[in-house]
């Protein structure tokens, strides 16, 4: 990202998979251009959007590689990466603060971490009454119960819509598992923990997009999506196996998944 101040440069790489992120991906760029303390870059990973959102990638100084699928994305993004530190977003997130970057990054040096996460709250701006107060009620449960697992380093409940994870690390692991078709994320945290590396969940917290929430249907899609895959993954299943995925296509995609497997409204 086009940073042309003396504003101090975190060795952070932003990688954002994306696909026809036109309406949502601006707030989250803007978001990251009024932090205080910069990343060194910002890396859009685009599923060939056929609306605007290389035209905004670019417009806000973003590094524009092809993507895919999310997992496809995210490595593709991550390959190009120059600093030390990659920092994974989803497109319907933002920053709460202008101090986030910086509040984060010094939390992940004190405790010595290797990989994190941060809570999520829904971005009230734009959503219906019945989408906030669901979202509101699932993140809640989401965040006290990823804080605790952070505890016992049994991540099974974490996402992908802010990892911060050191580029050695997601090296080594080899990066997301792209066979996953959904948990990708959670695959990617399980391996790291099982290798050895340090899991953590902090306190500051992203905003997040309640668009999977609008409708009774979009949100019973994503209770019940993520109810199964949480409890699949707690027994001990694959998040990757024949078994996950019949059943999490009964219920939908958390986040979409038509096309080219990107987030998109129910």
């Amino acid at each position: 990202m086009n940073t042309e101040d003396s504003r101090t440069i975190l060795p952070i790489s932003i990688v954002i998979p994306a696909y026809s992120e036109e309406v949502v991906l601006p707030k989250l760029l803007e978001s990251i251009k009024k932090q205080i303390f910069q990343p060194f870059e910002v890396i859009v990973a685009d599923a060939d959007s056929p609306d605007k959102t290389i035209e905004i990638a670019r417009d806000f100084g973003c590094v524009v590689v092809k993507g895919g699928k999310v997992a496809v994305g995210r490595n593709a993004g991550a390959k190009v990466a120059k600093s030390d530190y990659l920092l994974f977003m989803d497109a319907d997130t933002s920053l709460s603060t202008d101090t986030m970057l910086l509040e984060v990054f010094s939390d992940f040096v004190k405790t010595e971490c290797d990989i994190a996460s941060v809570g999520y709250v829904p971005e009230k701006k734009g959503s219906t009454r019945f989408g906030f107060l669901a979202s509101t009620v699932l993140f809640s449960f989401w965040n006290t119960a990823r804080k605790i697992q952070s505890i016992t380093q049994n991540p099974s409940l974490e996402g992908g819509a802010f990892i911060l994870v050191k580029k050695a690390a997601f090296d080594y692991l080899g990066g997301f598992d792209v066979a996953v078709a959904l948990g990708e994320d959670r695959d990617f945290f399980a391996r790291a923990v099982k290798a050895g590396y340090r899991y953590q969940h902090f306190n500051e917290t992203i905003n997040m997009s309640t668009r999977r929430f609008k409708s009774l249907k979009g949100t019973a899609n994503a209770f019940g999506a993520g109810f199964l895959h949480y409890m699949l993954i707690g027994l001990g299943v694959y998040a990757g196996s024949k078994l996950v995925q019949k059943v999490l296509s009964k219920y939908g995609r958390l986040g979409g998944g038509k096309g080219k497997d990107q987030h998109e409204e129910d």
